[in-house]
């Protein structure tokens, strides 16, 4: 399969559905994910394998909220905030496998905010650049 990047002026909001793929894009708004199921991946950081999956460019804050599944944030550039609020991980994804909400590697402008989430984010020992607060669950990613 063949990627792309693709660019999108004004938000992009995913309410339900079974799964997230963006990789190398361009927003030029908000990203809101609400009450999906399966996986959620914005970026990947590198680290999960080939073929890779790029990071994007977000011009607004991004929030995940109600997800059950796994969702993955890294090596993106988010000029807002990340708020990651009550997602429960029930998916393993090869190869990497990874237990937990994966949120590594990113460059966020505003606040990295987490909670609620089973089991808690983690980082895989690759911090994010954040230029607001680290609250909540997220306080030490």
């Amino acid at each position: 399969m063949e990627r792309q990047r693709c660019e999108t002026f004004g938000a992009v909001v995913a309410n339900g559905g079974t799964g997230l793929l963006m990789c190398g894009s361009g927003v030029f708004g908000p990203v809101t994910v609400t009450g999906m199921t399966g996986v959620i991946v914005i970026g990947d950081a590198g680290d999960d394998g080939a073929p890779g999956c790029s990071g994007t460019t977000i011009a607004g804050p991004v929030s995940i909220t109600g997800t059950i599944g796994f969702v993955e944030v890294s090596g993106n550039r988010i000029a807002g905030g990340l708020t990651v609020f009550g997602n429960t991980t029930t998916t393993l994804v090869p190869p990497e496998n990874a237990p937990a909400t994966e949120l590594e590697t990113n460059d966020i402008g505003g606040n990295l905010v987490c909670g609620g989430n089973t089991p808690p984010p983690g980082n895989d020992g690759r911090p994010n650049r954040v230029r607001g607060v680290r609250a909540g669950q997220c306080a030490g990613l």
